[in-house]
């Protein structure tokens, strides 16, 4: 059965100054990872069973708002079941992605979920190790450098807004990529081969 991970909440006035302190290190970044998530074959899921597709959009927001927290991440924009977010690490973009693929594949999902389309379990070419499990999210990692996006503060939503071409491309990364996938620009591998615990042959190989 499908449970949610109760939240922790915090008092307001703290909220309040975590979120000044993050939008104060947001504003003065001069480069930053951009990820950009949606659900594969939603309108297909929504129309084939609305209650279900319903269950999944909340397991969903509620895996993705937790991870963003747990890896200081930043809650740009969401639109339906695409959220557009922001990372002052690389690292932390990375393992936010992992960490969200990783929940949504272990959760126990029902048979009416199951039974959807791109929702069914998916075994390796062995049967043995499970590849897919439940609705497939897309996500895409563009380490975005200096000059290439610009931010400003909103005064009436006191949010972040960010625009300019590494943005576009974090979203196109995010279309193209498959349900299950997290697909990297070849600036995101980069910045991660300096990264001295993630020089491993087992991190990701560049194909051509």
């Amino acid at each position: 059965q499908v449970t949610s991970i109760p939240q922790q909440t915090e008092n307001g006035q703290e909220q309040a100054v975590k979120r000044f302190d993050m939008n104060v290190a947001l504003l003065a970044a001069k480069e930053m990872a951009f990820v950009c998530t949606d659900l594969e074959n939603s309108t297909l899921i929504s129309n084939s069973n609305p209650s279900a597709y319903k269950l999944i959009q909340e397991v969903h927001d509620v895996t993705i708002r937790q991870r963003i927290k747990r890896h200081n991440g930043y809650e740009i924009n969401t639109q339906g079941d695409s959220f557009e977010i922001c990372f002052l690490s690389v690292a932390d973009a990375c393992l936010f992605c992992l960490s969200v693929q990783e929940r949504l594949g272990k959760t126990k999902w029902p048979s009416n979920i199951s039974s959807l389309p791109s929702c069914g379990i998916v075994y390796d070419s062995t049967r043995k190790v499970q590849v897919f499990n439940g609705p497939r999210i897309r996500m895409g990692i563009h380490w975005a450098s200096a000059g290439t996006f610009s931010s400003y503060h909103h005064d009436v939503t006191n949010h972040v807004i960010f625009k300019g071409s590494s943005f576009e491309l974090a979203r196109l990364v995010g279309d193209i990529a498959y349900g299950g996938q997290i697909l990297i620009t070849e600036s995101v591998w980069r910045k991660m081969r300096q990264i001295k615990e993630w020089k491993k042959d087992t991190f990701p190989g560049v194909e051509s």
